[in-house]
Order: structure tokens, then C-alpha cells, then sequence
């Protein structure tokens, strides 16, 4: 595999640095700050830890570690190891013998910069080899086995060693399994947690936890020097720098001299692969006894260390530090980003206790081309008797524990989660987190998911909550009926794209074969999918609303509409569905309604809550306008039954009208700090905008844009929006790139702002940046949010253990919800870690 260029610093340069001294290159110099928040990023360098995955890439080999920590302090170079350095043509000198040792701050530009001068022809030669190939292309000696070196045994080498192939048995393959597992086991992985994320989860006591290698508290200032001194990042690699303090600064930290906000934690874990199969188990929902019991049964199958089993309140122990660690990995993404927004999703895994889910919208410039993520902040239990005030509270001092300065870097606030569940409360509380922020807020709301959830109720509620299995029963057994297929086509759900979309499109090809479908229902009877006619008149009125709701669905695809033009097409839908069935209301009492029956002399049919009726009437004149076909099926109906399918559609119908203006209800912004027009944030329309129209926009989030970049910063961004104007007419390609997808208008509104960005090849990074943090308040480009699976609360047993300054809060959910994005937050660090900057 070729190096890649963000890589190596100057690997081109490589003979022309031959001459330097290699071991002068391991020194690498301290960072340094030009007191803005990611400010050292352009002029720093950073002191880097030995990444496990270059053993193999680079070839190296660990010959040393720290005896207390395990970390990693010394590799050798393969290359002199098992073949010497090569003789360079016109050197006079015979090269020296001496194995090449890398020590402290591992660098990548370091390790090719030896290659290219010491080893060109060996160099080559394994930077060209497949990865299979480079596992075998140096001799497996007794010394190297198990180093962890690409001589060593480890996973994959390993079971080719057992045996070739697909011929390997059973037993082998387990036994490889177990190999590699053990090896991970001994591998050591620590983190640095912030004292008051800590705080926040086991409370202000000093925490020693039993089930953890080792856990001390230091001053900041402590693990700095300790990190400087030894090159760890501390963002739980597998290696780990030991604090480096004298005695005194030691006892400040632990009896509270020195303020928890300028404290830390140091933590080791015993065994990599514990915590590993640990947050697997637990974000798949396990309990603790559980998981206690599954690693225990891992080391009585497999040939691991016992030290792998955990008691279960050791496993508790790693639950904490999970959750901690997570929020931990959120904040220093946090500090990394000019501007985050927040997002709230009502989720309902237990109807006995729904929950509030807080996630963070961040845009991180290190994912790849640089992409917009969102991480689980908290969970808030949604109480009957649980205040708007004593939810923010939680908000607030979860916040405050995990970035201080959240309120100047709060750009947005949005929703994406069930209106059924207090949206009333939910958007109170947004509005008292808006009027914490003195800058303006824009406030999102994802109206897709919304009508969604509407739509989907409604359908659920016809006849009774039967019409749905008749319906996917029906359009099963059309799939499967290969002729009629040919004839007819597949139903449209089966290569939609869109979820949203799904069920219109098959109401309305339903209908416009509904005349042939008869038929061949009427010759072959199947017995269970053929639907009789009392379906058939709840289905022409399903697919009269799907099809306007599809029409409301392709509207709010426009990511650009700010919730008052969201609510404004909810509320065209809803009047349609007046107009069309004659609602009436909204009534504020049951006897409001009563009169009016009185003075029409016509029977009403009331939505759930009461608020809208149709009358018996209206529903005979909507289904009799329905055409001859409609009304020849309906004639064929009961006069009874049909009474009793008109109340049902009726009820199902008003109660749409209710939810529908519900939302709209729901959804309004009281507050004036709120910005009602959504930025800018793909290529083009940022080209569209003149200079003048870019100032202003950048005017516009000047508090908080000069809070994270500098003056020098400020003018880079200005600079490369003037490249893209000017780019965006001259060059014919870039231009056809950010065109791509049809025409300006409709791709503006669907194109995803990594993919948009991807189309500049990375040219414009500080404009991408700036763009980043704006692009937070848009609704997610997919058509469904990224939730997290949780198990249903009643089949996870109750722990009864708690985040201890926050007594309100789930621990065994948050554990959950942390585990599962624990190991994407690792990764993500690692990558902003891996290049030189």
C-alpha cells in the first residue's frame, strides 16, 4: 500500500534528508497555544503515541514498555532487524550495523524518512506487497513471537499458522480465536477524564474504582508535563503515560485545593479486550449480571487470562467509566468545533417511562473529508410531575460539566422526536435553553419525522388496527405471483428510496390497477389475501390522504425551511382534509359539539380528544364523489356495517385534522432570539454569495466565530471563499462537480453537505470548517434520525444505581447509550491524532 500523502510530511524529500541524523528526528517539539480554542492547529506540532496499526504498515516492531503503564517507548525497524541497512551506491563508508530504534514520539513522516534513505529497495518491495503477503515477509523467530511486531503471532497470522485455509477445523479456527483474543487481553489501554465529568456520573468523592487497573487524580497542569514528557495523547490508546508530579502538587489535587475544573483523572484498565467485550454487551442492552456472567464464560472457553472475568460491580465500574469516557471524547470534539447545535428526540422504549434524548450536532474536520456527527448527550426521564425548569436544570449542569462554555458556541436547537409525547413541554424547554444564549439561535424542526409518526397512527387506526395486516398481506401476495407481476409491475415500495414515500406509491399503484387486481382476486381467491369490500372503502380513503400526505412529504424535503414553514405545510395539509371532509370544530367542550348535532340534525363523529368531528353525512358525500368504481363496491356494503366503517373512518380522519394542527401547535417559536432564515452551507450557494453577502455572514456569528479562530484564521476562510467564487465560474469541472445531481434548486435541497463538500476535493478546508458548524442546524440528510436501539426498559433489570449528582437520570439507559457510540468516539479521536499537523 502506497504512503499516503497526509502521512508522510515529506517523504518526497526523503533522500535529501538522508543526511540528518535519525535519531535526532524521534524529538519532537512541545505544542504551543496562541490562546485561542483549536488555535495551535496551523503552527504546532503534536507529541505522538505508537498507533498499533503502523507495526504491520510501517514495519516496526515494540521492544520496550513503560513496566507500571505498559505503554510502548521503543520499536525497532524490521528492515535493519532482519536484513541490515542497504549499501548506497558512491558511499564510500559501509553502512553502520546498528538497529534503528524509534523511541517516545512516534511520527509517521520519521518512519518513512528512515525507509526511503536506509531501505529503498526492501521499502518498496513491502510497500507494494498485498496486507497477506507483508504478514510472512520476515522470518518468524522465536523472539518475535508474540511482540506484537508483523513477525508476530497475532490474529490472522496466527490462524494461518493452525492450518490453510478453508481447511482449517473447527477446533483450530477456535483456538486461533483464542490466541488473538488473548493477545488483545494484554494489551493496556487509559484515558484522561475531566474531574467534573466525573464528578458527574460517580459523584464529588474521589473515585477508586475496584474493577479498573489504576485511577488517580492530578492537576492538569500534572498530566501535561506527564503527556509532554512520555507523548501520550491519553484518548485511550493502548498505551498510557504515568503521571509525573511531586508529591505536594499531588495532595492539592486529591483534598481539593485545586479547583475539579483544572483537575483530571488518570485511568488504566487492566485488559483492552475486558473493556472491549464489555461496551459490546452493554450497547446491546445487557444487564450487568449479565455481562459479568458472559466474560466469565469467555474465560472458562478460551484460553484467556482470568483477569479477563469481572464481578458485577466491577462490570458497574466499567459502565461508569464508559459513560464518563464518552462524554469525555464529546468534549474534546466540542472544544474542537466553532459551533455545535442541540437535538432532542422523544423516545418511548417503555410507554411507562418515556425519555428525552439530548444529542449533540457537531461538525469534526478530522472524520475524512470532514463530516457532521451526532453523539448522545443525556437522557431525561419525560415525568408527569418533572418541571421544564428541573429539565433544564439537568441539561444545564450536564453541559457545564462537559463544556463550560457551551453557551457561546450554541448555534441551534432543533426536534425530531415524537409529537405524541409532551411536544408541548419539549418546546418550553428548548426555549428556556435559548434564552440561556445571548447570541441568535436557529431554531430546526424535522417535520418529515413528524408527519411521519402522524401518518403512521392514522393508518394504524383504520378499522380498528386490522387495515394495515390486510394491506401488507395484499401486497405480499402480489410480489409473489410471478405472472401477475409481469403484468403489472412490482408495487413501488420495493425500489423506493424514500421510506417517507412508501406507502402513497403503493396506495396509488393499488389504484391504478385496481381494476385488473379485482379481477384476478375475484378468479383466485386466495384465501388470505384477499380483502373484502368493507377494506376497500377504508382503502379509497387512505389513498385519497396518502397521496396528499406524499405531496406534504416531497415539500418538507426542502432541508432550507425554518420551522414556521414547516408548521405553514402542515397546516395546508390539515385545511385540505377540512375542506374536502367538511371538519368541523375545533370544540372546547363536549357540548358545543351536542348543539351542533341538534341544529344540523346530523349525527358527528368526534376525533380522540374531541377537538374536530365529520359528520355521517359529509362521509356519504366525499366516498359518492369517489367515482363509479368506489361507489360500486360501497353498494355492496351492509347498510349497518357501513355505518359503523363511516364512524371509524370518521373518528380516524379527525383525529389526523387534531395531530396534524397539534404539531403546528406544538412546534411554534415564542421567543425573538430565534433566526428565522437558515444559512448557507453547500459550495454553491456559498459561491452564489457575493463578498459583501460572505462579510455579512460572517459578521453575523462574529461573537462566536472570534472566540475559536484567529484574526489570521478569519482571513483564510474570507481568502478561499473568494477561490471558490472564482473557481465556481472558471474551472469547467469544478463547476459540473457542484451542478452534479440536476438542477441548482432541487439538488440544493436534497444534496448532503459531505457529499456537496467532497466535490471541492478538499481545497477550500477552513471555508469547509466554517460552513461545518452552520450545517449542525439542518435536520439530518437521511430520512430516518440516527437512534439508538435500546432495549424496552421492563427487560433490563433495574440496577438501582444512578449518575450520582444527577439522581433523576437512568444509569443502566445511559450506559447503554453511551456504550453504543463509545467505540465510534475512539475512532474519530484517533484519526484527529494520526497526521502531523
Amino acid at each position: 500500500m502506497a504512503a499516503k500523502p497526509d502521512d508522510v510530511e515529506s517523504a518526497a524529500a526523503g533522500g535529501a534528508m538522508s543526511g540528518s541524523s535519525d535519531d535526532a528526528a524521534n524529538e519532537a517539539p512541545p505544542s504551543s497555544s496562541n490562546g485561542k480554542r483549536g488555535g495551535d492547529k496551523r503552527n504546532a506540532k503534536r507529541m505522538l503515541n505508537f498507533q498499533k496499526d503502523h507495526a504491520r504498515r510501517f514495519a516496526l516492531e515494540p521492544v520496550a514498555r513503560d513496566t507500571e503503564t505498559g505503554v510502548v517507548t521503543s520499536v525497532v525497524c524490521l528492515f535493519c532487524k532482519h536484513f541490515g541497512r542497504e549499501e548506497r551506491a558512491g558511499k564510500k563508508r559501509k553502512a553502520t550495523t546498528n538497529f534503528k530504534y524509534f523511541k517516545h514520539s512516534f511520527r509517521t513522516d520519521q518512519y518513512m524518512q528512515h525507509h526511503l534513505s536506509q531501505h529503498p529497495r526492501n521499502w518498496a518491495k513491502y510497500d507494494a506487497a498485498s496486507d497477506q503477503d507483508k504478514r510472512v515477509f520476515f522470518p518468524l523467530t522465536s523472539s518475535s513471537n508474540g511482540s506484537g511486531g508483523v513477525a508476530a503471532l497475532t490474529d490472522a497470522a496466527a490462524e494461518a499458522l493452525v492450518e490453510d485455509g478453508s481447511k482449517r477445523s473447527k477446533h483450530a479456527k477456535i483456538a486461533a480465536a483464542a490466541s488473538a483474543l488473548m493477545n488483545r487481553g494484554d494489551e493496556k489501554v487509559s484515558f484522561d477524564v475531566k474531574k467534573t465529568i466525573v464528578d458527574l456520573v460517580v459523584g464529588e468523592l474521589l473515585w477508586r474504582p475496584q474493577g479498573l487497573r489504576s485511577c488517580n487524580l492530578f492537576s492538569t497542569n500534572m498530566r501535561l508535563r506527564a503527556v509532554k514528557k512520555s507523548g501520550i495523547t491519553g484518548d485511550g490508546d493502548e498505551e498510557g503515560g504515568d503521571a509525573d508530579g511531586n508529591d505536594e502538587e499531588m495532595e492539592e489535587a486529591v483534598h481539593g485545593h485545586t479547583p475539579s475544573a483544572r483537575q483530571m483523572y488518570y485511568i488504566a484498565v487492566r485488559h483492552r479486550a475486558q473493556l472491549d467485550l464489555a461496551v459490546d454487551f452493554m450497547a446491546s442492552g445487557q444487564t450487568y449480571r449479565q455481562i459479568a456472567r458472559a466474560l466469565s464464560a469467555i474465560v472458562k472457553r478460551t484460553d484467556v487470562d482470568a483477569f479477563m472475568s469481572a464481578a458485577e460491580e466491577e462490570v458497574t465500574d466499567l459502565v461508569r467509566l464508559t459513560s464518563a469516557v464518552s462524554l469525555n471524547s464529546v468534549s474534546k470534539l466540542l472544544d474542537k468545533s466553532w459551533a455545535f447545535s442541540v437535538w432532542m428526540h422523544t423516545a418511548a422504549h417503555d410507554v411507562q417511562r418515556p425519555y428525552l434524548d439530548i444529542r449533540l450536532r457537531l461538525y469534526n474536520s478530522s472524520s475524512g473529508n470532514g463530516k457532521i456527527h451526532n453523539f448522545h448527550l443525556v437522557a431525561i426521564p419525560l415525568m408527569e410531575h418533572q418541571s421544564e425548569e428541573k429539565m433544564y436544570l439537568t441539561f444545564e449542569k450536564t453541559m457545564d460539566a462537559v463544556f463550560p462554555p457551551w453557551r457561546g458556541y450554541l448555534i441551534g436547537l432543533g426536534s425530531d422526536g415524537d409529537a405524541k409525547i409532551s411536544s408541548d413541554r419539549v418546546s418550553e424547554f428548548m426555549t428556556r435553553i435559548q434564552q440561556e444564549v445571548s447570541n441568535p439561535v436557529y431554531r430546526t424542526w424535522c417535520g418529515s419525522h413528524q408527519l411521519d409518526r402522524t401518518m403512521k397512527q392514522f393508518y394504524s387506526a383504520l378499522l380498528g388496527g386490522t387495515f394495515m395486516s390486510s394491506f401488507k398481506t395484499l401486497v405480499a401476495y402480489i410480489r409473489s405471483q410471478e405472472h401477475l407481476v409481469l403484468e403489472m409491475g412490482h408495487p413501488p415500495s420495493l425500489v423506493t428510496t424514500n421510506p417517507w414515500l412508501a406507502m402513497g406509491k403503493d396506495t396509488k399503484w393499488i389504484t391504478d390497477k385496481r381494476v385488473r387486481l379485482r379481477k384476478h382476486l375475484d378468479e383466485e381467491k386466495p384465501a388470505m389475501a384477499a380483502p373484502d369490500d368493507v377494506w376497500w372503502v377504508a382503502f379509497f380513503i387512505a389513498n385519497w390522504v396518502a397521496v396528499r400526505a406524499n405531496e406534504t412529504f416531497k415539500k418538507l424535503q426542502n432541508k432550507h425551511l425554518v420551522v414556521s414553514q414547516q408548521v405553514a405545510l402542515m397546516q395546508e395539509f390539515a385545511t385540505d382534509l377540512i375542506q374536502n371532509f367538511h371538519i368541523q370544530g375545533p370544540f372546547t367542550s363536549t357540548s358545543a359539539l351536542r348543539l351542533l348535532e341538534s341544529q344540523t340534525k346530523d349525527q358527528y363523529f368526534p376525533s380522540r380528544q374531541g377537538e374536530y368531528a365529520i359528520s355521517k353525512s359529509s362521509m356519504r358525500e366525499f366516498m359518492s364523489d369517489l367515482g363509479v368504481f368506489v361507489n360500486t363496491i360501497v353498494s355492496r356494503v351492509d347498510p349497518v356495517t357501513l355505518d359503523i366503517v363511516f364512524e371509524n373512518l370518521a373518528t380516524c380522519l379527525a383525529t389526523l385534522v387534531e395531530s396534524l394542527l397539534g404539531l403546528s401547535v406544538g412546534s411554534h417559536d415564542h421567543n425573538n432570539n430565534a433566526t428565522d432564515v437558515l444559512p448557507p452551507v453547500l459550495p454553491r450557494e456559498l459561491a452564489a454569495l457575493s463578498g459583501r453577502e460572505f462579510a455579512s455572514l460572517l459578521e453575523r456569528h462574529s461573537d462566536r466565530v472570534r472566540m475559536f479562530f484567529s484574526e489570521e484564521e478569519m482571513d483564510v476562510i474570507d481568502q478561499e471563499h473568494q477561490e471558490l467564487r472564482r473557481a465556481a465560474t472558471k474551472e469547467k469541472a469544478l463547476k459540473a462537480a457542484l451542478t452534479e445531481g440536476g438542477s441548482s434548486d432541487e439538488s440544493n435541497e436534497t444534496t448532503s453537505f459531505e457529499y456537496a463538500w467532497a466535490q471541492t476535493g478538499g481545497r477550500f478546508k477552513a471555508l469547509q470548517h466554517f460552513a461545518g458548524g452552520l450545517a449542525t442546524v439542518f435536520p439530518r440528510d437521511d430520512q430516518t434520525p440516527e437512534l439508538l436501539d435500546v432495549p424496552s426498559m421492563s427487560d433490563r433489570e433495574n440496577n438501582n444505581v444512578c449518575w450520582r449528582m444527577l439522581p433523576m437520570i437512568d444509569f443502566s439507559l445511559e450506559g447503554t447509550l453511551h456504550a453504543q457510540q463509545f467505540h465510534k468516539l475512539q475512532e474519530i479521536l484517533q484519526e484527529g491524532t494520526s497526521v502531523v499537523l
